[in-house]
Formats: C-alpha cells, structure tokens, sequence
C-alpha cells in the first residue's frame, strides 16, 4: 500500500509487491503474513486482512487502522455467525462504515454471498460494531444480483451504500443493521457496463462506465423521491489503461476524478471541461487499486 499526501486527499493504493512505506510501516509490524488486502477505506480508518499460511498453520486476521494516531483495532473473524453455510460455497465482501462527525465507533459489514453457480436467496449480511466489539446478523440481502467486487461503495449520513453487478444500490444502516434495496433502472445502462456509487460534497453520486469507456455520473437531488439527474458525461478511452472503478475516485468536495492512467499515471480529471492532468507517477505500475484517504485524529 502506498499513501500519497496532496492537501486535503491522500491516494491509498494496492500493489501486487504489497509494500509499506512512510507513515504505514509501523502498522503492520511484526505481523508476518503472506497474503495482505485492503478491502476499504473509510473517512480516516483503513480496513485490512491479513493472512498466514504455513503447512501445519493457517491464520487470517482483520484490522481496523488509524493512520494519524497510529493506532489498530482487531476483529475476530472467527466469531462471525457461520450458520449452515459452507466454507467454500460462498465469499464474503466487507465494508468500513465510520463517521467521526455524528460518532466514534465504526462498523464493519459483511455481504455474504453464495458463488454463482450456487446463487441463492439465503446472502445476507452481518454487523460489527466496535462499541459491542460483536458481529450481528442482519437480514437476507434482497438484491437480484452480488455486490459487485470492484465497487467500493461510499458511508453518507449514517448508511453504507455498495451496488450490485445489476446496477442495484445497497444501503445499509449499520446502527440498527436494515438494509434496503433499489434497482437504479435508466436506459443507458447495459449489463455488459459496470457501476459505482460515491460521494462528494455530500450528495450521492451514481457513476456508470460502458464498454466503449463512457462514464456517465448522476447526482441524487431527493433521497425520499430517488430524484437522480444526469450530471456528467464523458468519454475515458484515451486516458485509461483500464478502465474500472478499480481504478477511478469521485474527489470528495469538487468536481474531479482520480483514475489510474496510462504508463504508470495516476491522473486528475475535471469533469466540466475534461481536462487531465498527471497527479502522480506510480513507480510500480502494478498497483491493482487505489481508495481516498483523508487523516481524522480523533480515534
């Protein structure tokens, strides 16, 4: 993982080497580990797994980190609910829920899901809050298709929203632990594109990338009502490498996109006049992806 500092936003990224540096080394000492992931990146606090795997030994372990204070929360995996379930028939997707404006104890969600050739009505999702130090189970998840694995999602007032592979927003409030389900259904969209939710200047922003590599992003105006309006539309083919929401962030309180460019390049893109311009140079260009990180010093 690599933290590059900018005023006000830091770039989180994930490479295939899995190097440490600056200000995140310390975090991870002395765990030895040989597999290392980032699953998301929430106001401030980084959410990490960690895993060992030796022939008479196996371990994985979660940690929530403060990068700021430098201080590492643990959670048990071991303790979430399996029920009937199958090591092997389902994988689970996690996300960091934390606000420190309305409060100081975060939740981890995990969608659970059955692979698909098992699909199956029985996901669900469970809660854990670092106040109980517990995982709850919530319902069953009532999407037609999985939560999508490129997509990161984004924590806004209170609820954690993830899409789904169809185009499905997934909210979740981790506090009382409901989720609900609505099917973003626009003509523009095509099975064969892939979607993101996100944020900036808080309001929801409803980002779709085609085969052809434009993205058109909609703004949602009333949350009662589902009042969503196109706000921009922009082709990326000649930028991009690749284009995923790997690899593509909404800036938080402007206008503007992070995407992982050609030859290494992390780029700026301002989606009024679509102007590009090179943010950082990545010196291992096999950094998969990237999450935005901002400092909170509070826990």
């Amino acid at each position: 993982m690599r933290l590059l500092h900018v005023p006000h936003t830091t770039l989180a990224l994930q490479s295939y080497q899995m190097e440490f540096v600056n200000s995140t080394q310390h975090l991870v000492y002395p765990i030895i580990y040989d597999q290392f992931q980032i699953h998301d990146c929430c106001n401030g606090l980084v959410l990490v797994t960690s895993r060992i795997s030796q022939p008479s030994f196996r371990s994985q372990n979660m940690y929530v980190y403060n990068l700021a204070t430098r201080k590492r929360t643990s959670i048990s995996i071991e303790l979430l609910p399996r029920d009937n379930f199958e090591d092997e028939a389902y994988d689970e997707v996690f996300s960091l829920a934390f606000d420190p404006q309305y409060e100081l104890q975060f939740h981890v969600v995990c969608f659970r899901q059955w692979h698909k050739e098992r699909w199956s009505s029985d996901n669900i999702f469970l809660t854990f809050s670092s106040d109980s130090g517990t995982w709850q189970r919530g319902g069953n998840l009532e999407c037609v298709s999985k939560i999508a694995h490129k997509s990161k999602g984004t924590y806004l007032d209170g609820r954690l929203y993830r899409v789904t592979e169809g185009h499905e927003i997934v909210s979740v409030d981790p506090n009382n632990n409901t989720c609900l389900v609505t099917k973003f259904d626009f003509p523009d969209l095509s099975q064969n594109g892939i979607s993101e939710i996100g944020q900036s200047r808080g309001v929801l922003h409803f980002m779709f990338l085609n085969e052809s590599h434009m993205m058109s992003i909609w703004v949602l105006e009333n949350d009662d009502r589902q009042n969503w309006i196109l706000k921009h539309q922009l082709s990326l083919e000649e930028m991009l490498v690749n284009a995923s929401f790997q690899n593509i962030k909404l800036h938080p309180g402007k206008d503007v996109i992070f995407a992982r460019g050609k030859f290494g390049r992390i780029l700026s893109i301002d989606l009024i006049n679509g102007k590009e311009s090179e943010f950082y140079y990545l010196y291992y260009p096999s950094c998969s992806q990237f999450w935005l990180y901002m400092h909170c010093f509070l826990v």
